[in-house]
């Protein structure tokens, strides 16, 4: 029953991934959202800034959305939030240091066209703050692994 459970969880989180993350690669594109204007300076820019530099506020904004649900995370998990909604640019949490880290690491993989340059966050993080590094526990017993599972017959036998 485990299995199903983590099944049917992640199949919903996996299409909430895809309609949040999909946008992606039009964000990283330029694109811009309807009605923002990429020249619009009345809008406050973000402090210390040391990756993405070429997003605009818009971006950047649906950007760190995207990081948001691939994690299960609130913006807090990584940005120092004040009461006043100040601090954003601080680096105290070891999360953000780890964060541009991954960040590097993604844009790697796609600047290589490593997974046809879909690499994203989702693709290990599935919506949890640690990557998910195997399935759960009981999805690989024989009675739960699913199609294909089990002994295979032989296509040769004549």
């Amino acid at each position: 029953m485990q299995i199903r459970h983590w099944i049917v969880r992640n199949a919903r989180i996996g299409w909430m991934a895809v309609a949040i993350i999909g946008p992606l690669p039009l964000i990283l594109a330029g694109t811009e959202p309807a009605g923002a204007d990429p020249d619009d300076n009345s809008m406050p820019q973000f402090k210390n800034v040391l990756l993405l530099k070429d997003l605009n506020q818009p971006q950047m904004l649906k950007l760190m959305k995207t990081y948001n649900a691939a994690l299960g995370v609130k913006c807090g998990f990584c940005h120092e939030i004040a009461p006043d909604h100040t601090g954003f640019e601080k680096d105290t949490k070891k999360e953000k240091k780890v964060g541009r880290k991954m960040i590097e690491l993604v844009n790697e993989l796609n600047k290589n066209r490593v997974m046809d340059g879909k690499a994203d966050c989702y693709m290990c993080h599935h919506g949890e703050k640690k990557p998910v590094l195997a399935p759960p526990p009981g999805a690989t017993d024989d009675d739960n692994a699913g199609p294909g599972a089990g002994p295979q017959e032989d296509d040769n036998k004549g």
